[in-house]
């Protein structure tokens, strides 16, 4: 398949496309991503937080409309759900299964949506490597071998995908053909830009879901106390994404809401 974009999510739909299934890949796709996310609730939290939890996912406009899309946002979505649970996994039972799992996902989601995945794990991988660092666990543990392994061989074949489409290594392919597309701040966008597009977006979220839903999730994300370290980085999760696209210059972003997010 061809892309000026990463290039999961072209893979998948190239696949739907072919099997007649085109306009199911995605709801498909977020249906998955919000059982993750039950699982991912009723562990965390207990039944009733997650049921209510899904419940306010499933019901908002942002949510639904996406899903059901032909954005490559459900795909990152799934991707990002299933590393957030594989991780969860992996770091109880240090099993190698989930670590290759964990891997998998993260390289996958890099090649569909690379901020956004990039966004979402990295407070996790920063975490592991305070642990290194510390020498509470050990590089050569078979299951961070594996890891380590599955994901440079993804990183490796999203970046052959960059040299393959502009012949080089570095350059994704939505940068080389729309060169505006980079991070950073530059004298088209200042860091008083970034702060009003944070705010425009919010009100894009708050529009496409409801107000009240943002000040739930501020509310509880701050006011009970963290069960584990896990638990403490994944509730946050929403501001990382919103913070890494901070430094994301865009003219888009409210395609029924800011689906960045």
């Amino acid at each position: 398949c061809f892309s000026g974009y990463p290039p999961g999510w072209p893979l998948l739909f190239a696949l739907s496309l072919s099997l007649g299934l085109a306009d199911w890949m995605n709801p498909a796709l977020t249906a998955l991503a919000v059982l993750i996310f039950f699982a991912l609730g009723k562990k965390l939290y207990g039944l009733p937080a997650a049921c209510l939890g899904v419940l306010f996912m499933v019901s908002t406009p942002f949510f639904l409309l996406n899903g059901a899309s032909y954005f490559s946002h459900p795909t990152c979505l799934l991707m990002g759900s299933i590393f957030l649970w594989s991780y969860s996994k992996w770091t109880e039972t240090q099993n190698v299964f989930w670590s290759f799992i964990c891997a998998l996902s993260l390289g996958y989601g890099l090649g569909t949506r690379y901020l956004t995945m990039a966004a979402i794990a990295l407070p996790f991988l920063l975490y592991e490597l305070r642990k290194i660092m510390a020498r509470e666990i050990s590089l050569k543990r078979k299951d961070y071998v594996v890891f380590s392994l599955t994901l440079g061989i993804m990183i490796f074949l999203n970046l052959y995908y960059n040299y393959l489409i502009t012949g080089n290594f570095l350059d994704a392919p939505n940068h080389y053909y729309h060169g505006w597309e980079r991070l950073g701040f530059h004298s088209n966008y200042t860091l008083k830009d970034a702060v009003h597009s944070l705010g425009r977006r919010l009100l894009f979220l708050m529009d496409w879901s409801a107000p009240t839903l943002l000040g739930l999730y501020f509310v509880g994300a701050l006011s009970i106390r963290p069960q584990n370290a896990f638990d403490r980085l994944f509730r946050f999760g929403f501001l990382y994404i919103a913070f890494a696209y901070l430094f994301y210059y865009s003219w888009g972003g409210n395609q029924y809401g800011p689906r960045y997010y």
